[in-house]
């Protein structure tokens, strides 16, 4: 689970709330600059609701969102439409335009289409900005992010503009926010692009906000990077990182930052450094889902960003798990799923928190059997709520199973489909042929 918190011990404000003088934790998401705008990732709403049930008081922070919000309104986003806007007037200028130069025009022309969308919207259309930052932003959106030491040292410390921005806007919010001191700090790493912001966070905030805080990294980005990757970013201020499942670890850490001399090696699943050695503690086994909590997703957020869905997990890492080009396999040690009538349960709860919403029931990919009690279960429980998830081709689907799932609400659902050439299927062990994709 992707995470990242920060513990505070004094009174503030914060966005209207009111924190007790008890323990509380700020949950934070960086920015990702792909194309999700106001739509809220799982690790927060996970991680608030099992904190808030061990007695602490979690807030959360979609700086992913927050940014978007901001970028749209920033000099560096009207230079851009400027600069649009007269590269499309040189074009028109002309009586005849290349075939080099048509898809520099085609782009202007699509640009500036989204910003008066944008701008007729009062900067609400989703869409809109997610395409103007993702192509604002293309090349590490697009690529993925640095994937060696050496080129995520360059582009941390890198003074591109693209870069001083992003600290600009760390700047902007963490004035606005005003939080107190945190007893730690956690980063939420969830895919390449998002690397470099999380590190430019942890580095803003030592140099700025609080040079003496713990501050970890955590997520599903974290487990897969190499070795090398982590000890650059141990060097970035960065305490520790934590592997594979993280709702134990934040736990835990937060218990030893409570006592005068924490003990990091208690901590499961950390990676970080001590007296100048790379340490890893020990890992835990995987803990069994059906144990979390509902997801707390905080009212005040869904109403301001108005997510086209909110997400449920129902279970961990693929039942294939043989294909030979995925890592998600690395990320959980074992296959599990929820009882289907606890996701059911989850699925009406959040229903009647936040009103119709579109449920997401976020797994690798689940079984036709699993499918089948789950939409017994919402059928019995009487669920009227939309939802869709990811499956694989798997002969198990029948037209029966597929007739229940319309009568229990999917609307949709995601199918992993990479290839159909027999060969490539093959090879990359997908375990079903091109024929049996093809009638699926």
């Amino acid at each position: 689970m992707c995470w990242v918190v920060a513990v505070t011990h004094n009174r503030s404000r914060l966005r209207g709330f009111v924190l007790s003088k008890r323990k509380s934790v700020i949950l934070t998401f960086p920015p990702l600059l792909v194309p999700c705008y106001h739509e809220l990732y799982p690790s927060l709403p996970t991680l608030a609701a099992i904190l808030r049930k061990r007695g602490w008081k979690a807030i959360q922070l979609d700086l992913n969102s927050e940014f978007m919000d901001w970028f749209v309104q920033s000099r560096k986003y009207h230079a851009l439409v400027n600069s649009w806007r007269k590269s499309l007037n040189r074009y028109e200028s002309r009586s005849s335009i290349g075939r080099s130069d048509l898809m520099e025009y085609f782009k202007g022309k699509r640009m500036l289409t989204l910003n008066r969308l944008l701008v007729k919207n009062n900067y609400g259309s989703r869409y809109c900005v997610e395409r103007l930052v993702r192509d604002a932003f293309k090349e590490i959106a697009e690529g993925g992010g640095p994937r060696t030491a050496s080129e995520l040292r360059s582009a941390v410390c890198s003074t591109d503009e693209v870069w001083r921005l992003m600290r600009e806007f760390y700047r902007y919010y963490f004035e606005k926010l005003r939080v107190d001191k945190p007893c730690f700090v956690g980063i939420s790493l969830v895919m390449g692009p998002q690397l470099v912001p999380g590190l430019q966070l942890a580095r803003w905030m030592k140099r700025h906000l609080w040079p003496d805080v713990p501050i970890f990294c955590g997520g599903a980005l974290s487990t897969l990077l190499k070795d090398d990757v982590c000890e650059f970013i141990l060097k970035c201020g960065v305490t520790g990182i934590v592997k594979w499942e993280g709702e134990e670890a934040v736990v835990e850490i937060a218990k030893e930052l409570s006592k005068k001399r924490p003990n990091y090696k208690a901590v499961p699943n950390l990676f970080y450094s001590h007296r100048k050695k790379i340490i890893s503690s020990d890992a835990i086994p995987t803990v069994h889902m059906g144990s979390y909590p509902v997801p707390y997703y905080e009212k005040d957020m869904v109403v301001q960003y108005q997510p086209s869905w909110l997400t449920v997990i129902a279970g961990r890492k693929c039942y294939w798990g043989k294909c030979s080009y995925c890592d998600f396999q690395k990320l959980y040690n074992r296959h599990q799923m929820k009882d289907p009538k606890k996701v059911a349960a989850e699925m009406g709860e959040l229903m009647r928190d936040h009103g119709q919403k579109t449920i997401y029931l976020s797994c690798d990919s689940i079984t036709p059997e699993y499918v089948e009690k789950m939409c017994l279960a919402i059928i019995d429980q009487k669920i009227q709520v939309p939802w869709f998830s990811f499956i694989r081709v798997d002969n198990g689907y029948t037209n029966g199973i597929f007739e229940l799932m319309c009568r229990a609400g999917c609307v949709a659902t995601q199918l992993g489909l990479e290839s159909l050439d027999s060969d490539v299927l093959r090879r990359v062990n997908k375990g079903y042929s091109s024929d049996e994709a093809v009638n699926f």
